[in-house]
């Protein structure tokens, strides 16, 4: 798999104009402080921000909800004013707009696309369909909306990411500290937005499979890749990717608020049989919340079992775990079908190749 015949986006420049989507969840209209505080931070780095977004009426229908949003996605593509799209938040169904998108018109207007969780589905429908390099990273409601300023490894990382044509942005930053408190956890309570998660000391990266790799970053959240497989929006070969995972969140409503070990379990095998571990140079798994210690060593003892049962030799398909990836923060920016590497001797996770132009 190669990414030469991908588009690079143009990067952000001063004064550029990003614009804000909701492509799954809507909740622009019900958190009005927390889109200012998005517009606010972007705006003090110089940008101005356009809201794509009109709240759909309760009893809209499926299909007048699926032609809202993209008609959202295609304005802010076509819009010669906007250079970026930054996407509100994840949600529930972004997967029902990937049969409705002109593939060819997002293709012919490239742009900067960010965002994570369910915007998974859009990150691979627009890499296979368009061949446009998107960016797995913070969104507007969650990150760019935290109290009270974004995470310093979260705002720094994006703009290295994305304000840098001439040069490969190279390695992937540690972060000192992270939180585990859920970025939604105080939404629609008095408490919003009046008091900055605690954060806790990094224990850092842990290599639980050594070895070095080069390939195209790629991936998302786990149970996302598992549902791509089967579409036309899959990956049509998975030889060469550093396949990035992550978990959700658990369901708000449950007793514990991690994705359920399990369920992660079953989806790793689900990749297996898919063939995929058997084609992969490599694996990045990002902290995955609400995990104690005995749940990380727990899950990631099974993904090297895995790997192991399909073959592959001591050395081949390195695993990285424990990084500021997904539903974590801080988190960096991962741009996606760019050429990376892994180095366990080396202590290296790097993009070694420029990502906007």
């Amino acid at each position: 798999m190669t990414s030469d015949t991908k588009i690079a986006p143009k990067a952000l420049r001063p004064s550029s104009t990003i614009a804000i989507l909701s492509p799954s969840a809507r909740l622009n209209n019900l958190l009005p402080k927390r889109v200012s505080l998005a517009i606010g931070f972007f705006s003090s780095l110089g940008f101005k921000v356009k809201l794509n977004d009109k709240p759909l009426s309760r009893t809209a229908t499926l299909k007048e909800s699926i032609e809202q949003r993209v008609k959202e996605i295609h304005e802010a593509f076509i819009d010669p004013e906007v250079q970026a799209i930054v996407c509100s938040l994840g949600g529930p169904n972004c997967n029902e707009l990937l049969n409705h998108l002109d593939y060819n018109l997002i293709k012919a207007n490239p742009k900067i696309l960010c965002g994570f969780s369910d915007i998974t589905y859009l990150h691979y429908a627009l890499y296979t369909q368009s061949d446009l390099r998107t960016f797995y990273g913070p969104t507007a409601l969650t990150q760019f909306a935290e109290f009270p300023s974004p995470l310093d490894t979260t705002a720094s990382h994006f703009m290295k990411i994305l304000t840098n044509p001439s040069n490969s942005p190279g390695n992937f930053p540690l972060s000192k500290e992270y939180t585990d408190e859920s970025a939604t956890q105080h939404w629609f309570t008095p408490n919003d937005l009046k008091v900055a998660r605690p954060m806790k000391p990094n224990s850092g990266w842990r290599w639980v499979r050594r070895g070095k790799a080069k390939g195209i970053m790629f991936g998302g959240t786990l149970p996302l890749v598992v549902r791509l497989g089967g579409t036309p929006f899959d990956l049509p070969s998975y030889n060469d990717v550093i396949l990035l995972l992550e978990l959700p969140e658990g369901e708000p409503w449950e007793d514990h608020p991690a994705y359920p070990i399990l369920n992660a379990k079953a989806e790793i095998c689900d990749l297996a049989n898919r063939g995929i571990f058997q084609q992969i140079a490599g694996l990045v798994l990002g902290r995955s919340f609400g995990f104690t210690e005995d749940m990380n060593t727990d899950f990631e003892d099974h993904v090297v079992q895995v790997i192991e049962v399909v073959g592959r030799s001591e050395g081949e398909c390195p695993v990285l775990a424990g990084v500021d990836v997904g539903h974590t923060d801080p988190m960096v920016t991962v741009p996606l079908g760019a050429k990376a590497e892994l180095d366990s001797e080396q202590g290296i996770w790097q993009c070694v190749q420029a990502v906007v132009v």
